[in-house]
């Protein structure tokens, strides 16, 4: 991918030309497209037993369910929501609500008795936000609707996909003629109950991204087949994989996600089977893979078919990447398939692609000036507190990727660490009725990430998340939405509750931790106090922490404000140097004084609640 590179900003290449390249205006003209295509759609079931259909067949049913709910009383412009399992009529509801003119709103599904009442507050949450018409549903979860709904403004219709199923034949299809710009499906990002924000994206943003994916990767659809157990409530699984192989029509693999948290030798086993080329997950996927699949079922693998293996949606972890490379080197996995990739879903999916056919791009960097200075400084791998960093390259076409400096304000130099920000065709429109949020995350053109990064030799490279958003599952959780829920707990001091998201290394994954004073001493009721704390977030936010801390009072990082300071608690907490603060009340008060007349007497209020 050619880019040209200024000081602390990556260009996309200019290509002016790039929206006569697409093969579709809309996504309902691409459905069209593929109206008559032989090219392989493969559902495969928990067994691993295939359900082998055609782009075709997705496309024609996709239009039959369109008119289906037309019927039922859907038009241009209404929010539908769908609350599926991945299977193959998950595609035909997709597809056919936006071949009706009304667009889609995935939700995550629950996948258990004990998991439905732990979703009601979001599902509500998001009815209530994106003002749905409707949501489509399975009759497993019809129990619980009368709850969901009953708590929300709005009145969405309730639709059975087994009544949708069942009124499916061989009649014509319906489809509306719509704009590129108009919004083509509303992804929700946030974990919250309170201020869910869904992200707008319109037909154009979705194509776009998805063609470049195509030509990142060099797509070839007689030869290229894709294998993908991702989740289709989540944007890498819905629309980088799903929407991108139906784009570039390529053979599409599919299997529910719960297939592999079982089984994660099937992944790799429909690698096998299929002669795969695409693959697409996570770093904690690859990192079970390294240690759960058996020498026995390793030995039946064959993964010399794979040409590229992206890796995303969480950070990269450079032991991961060795200890599946080590792992399945035998299998005939070569050493240039791994692609770290960027995105977030407020640009689509995808932001920026390194070249394929090449070794990752990683660099050692000294750990003490990344954390003291903001500096990449590159150093020995053998150097005590190195830590490496992956190279995920550079934006799409008529995109750019800057790095700036909220202090300074400006860019920043290249090798300096700032906030993420980008530009371009797949930026969203914004977040759904939701302007102050918007706003929030604009400036000049730019959208913030967000995350934190810098821009070296051509490659852009993470190193962290400026937003302390808390990735779980394909679920972004704000630490604050959390922190709420777990001051609402008797014997949790109030404004005294610090979430934050943290690496494992044994498990190579990462994990949550959350961390509440207390004047609790018994150790008992700790515990007690511990599983209400765990309670009432399953209940409220469906978000379970790996780790929940009780600490003493004065413990916790705060400004003289008295404004908790999430970042130096985390790294001192991790660092195990975390510690009641000893100073005397007198050295508070001097402390109190030195802050402004406006935060006084808020300052000294918490003083004497401690």
């Amino acid at each position: 991918m050619q880019q040209t590179q200024d000081s602390g900003i990556l260009h996309g290449r200019a290509a002016p030309g790039w929206q006569d390249e697409l093969r579709s205006r809309t996504v309902v003209d691409l459905l069209e497209l593929r109206n008559d295509s032989k090219g392989a759609f493969v559902y495969l079931d928990e067994r691993g037993e295939p359900t082998n259909l055609t782009w075709g067949d997705v496309s024609r049913n996709a239009f039959r369910y369109a008119r289906l709910l037309r019927e039922r009383g859907i038009r241009e412009g209404d929010r539908v929501m769908i609350m599926l399992p991945t299977r193959p009529e998950y595609l035909y509801v997709f597809f056919g609500i936006q071949a009706a003119g009304a667009i889609p709103v995935p939700v995550y599904p629950p996948f258990n008795l004990k998991q439905l009442k732990q979703f009601l507050a979001t599902l509500t949450g998001v009815i209530n936000d994106c003002g749905a018409s409707a949501l489509i549903y399975w009759s497993k979860v019809k129990p619980i609707l009368g709850s969901a709904l009953a708590g929300a403004r709005v009145s969405p219709t309730p639709i059975a996909l087994e009544e949708l199923i069942e009124s499916n034949g061989k009649g014509d299809g319906f489809r509306a003629s719509l704009d590129p710009d108009r919004t083509a499906l509303i992804q929700y990002t946030s974990g919250s109950t309170d201020a869910p924000k869904g992200v707008e994206l319109s037909h154009r943003n979705l194509l776009h991204n998805v063609h470049h994916i195509d030509r990142a990767l060099d797509l070839d659809p007689e030869k290229d087949r894709c294998v993908s157990w991702l989740p289709l409530y989540h944007d890498m699984g819905l629309i980088g994989t799903l929407m991108g192989a139906l784009y570039s029509h390529v053979d599409l693999v599919l299997m529910a996600p719960q297939t592999f948290l079982m089984r994660p030798r099937l992944w790799l086993k429909a690698i096998s089977d299929y002669d795969a080329t695409i693959t697409v997950a996570p770093n904690f996927a690859y990192n079970i893979c390294a240690t759960r699949v058996s020498e026995k079922a390793a030995a039946e693998l064959d993964l010399s078919s794979l040409r590229v293996a992206m890796c995303g949606a969480e950070p990269i972890q450079i032991d991961t990447f060795e200890a599946f490379q080590k792992r399945f080197a035998g299998n005939g996995l070569r050493a240039n398939v791994f692609l770290p990739v960027y995105g977030l879903a407020e640009s689509t999916v995808a932001t920026t692609f390194p070249p394929i056919h090449e070794e990752p791009t990683v660099i050692w960097l000294d750990r003490d000036v990344l954390e003291t200075e903001g500096r990449a400084e590159i150093v020995d791998r053998e150097k005590a507190r190195s830590v490496a960093a992956f190279g995920v390259g550079a934006p799409f076409p008529e995109s750019a990727v800057q790095i700036w400096d909220d202090e300074a304000e400006a860019v920043v130099e290249n090798g300096t660490i700032g906030e993420i920000r980008i530009r371009g065709p797949s930026v969203m429109k914004g977040y759904f009725r939701n302007p102050q949020a918007t706003e929030s995350v604009s400036s000049g053109g730019w959208l913030r990430t967000g995350d934190l990064g810098f821009v070296r030799d051509g490659h852009l490279f993470i190193t962290g998340r400026a937003k302390d958003l808390i990735i779980r599952y394909g679920r972004n959780y704000y630490p604050q939405d959390i922190e709420a829920v777990a001051e609402r707990v008797d014997g949790v001091r109030k404004g005294c509750v610090i979430a934050f998201g943290y690496f494992h290394e044994e498990r190579q994954t990462e994990e949550a931790c959350l961390l509440a004073e207390s004047r609790i001493t018994d150790p008992e009721k700790l515990e007690v106090l511990r599983q209400e704390i765990r309670d009432e977030l399953q209940k409220a936010l469906a978000f379970a922490p790996d780790r929940i801390e009780l600490l003493p009072p004065r413990t916790l990082l705060k400004t003289s404000s008295g404004k908790l300071r999430r970042r130096p608690t985390r790294e001192r907490f991790l660092a195990g140097t975390l510690a009641p603060s000893e100073d005397s009340w007198l050295d508070r008060i001097r402390l109190l004084a030195g802050s402004s007349l406006h935060w006084a007497g808020h300052g000294i209020r918490r003083l004497f609640r401690r």
